[in-house]
């Protein structure tokens, strides 16, 4: 339940940390390694994670509106439950490499990842 709203952590090195819900609102994350971090429950809305390194990162029930992907590398990440909003899934979109089709989502969730990766084809 740690506090760091608003916080600077630019290539922080968190692999492996366990911030089940972490107030993490507006905080710069971008290319921080969250390599294994477990951050279910948490609450990142307006985070910057761009160019973060999420591979098998836990966002099970974390609250991810407005939250910038932007290149962040998305393989074997869980969203499980999160809650996301037009903004987060486009961004989600623009990942590496395509490296958001390696991760795990909700049905419902991936439904609507292909449906707005498919508008954008058109």
């Amino acid at each position: 339940r740690v506090h760091l709203e608003g916080a600077r952590l630019s290539r922080a090195d968190f692999r492996e940390a366990r911030l089940f819900k972490a107030d993490l609102r507006n905080a710069y994350l971008h290319e921080a390694n969250l390599t294994s971090a477990k951050l279910s429950g948490a609450n990142l809305k307006g985070a910057h994670l761009e160019g973060a390194l999420l591979q098998s990162a836990h966002f099970e029930r974390a609250k991810l509106q407005g939250v910038r992907f932007g290149q962040a590398d998305l393989s074997d990440t869980y969203f499980y439950g999160a809650e996301f909003d037009d903004a987060s899934l486009r961004s989600i979109l623009s990942a590496r490499s395509r490296s958001w089709m390696k991760a795990k989502f909700d049905p419902a969730v991936l439904d609507s990842l292909k449906e707005i990766e498919n508008k954008r084809k058109n």
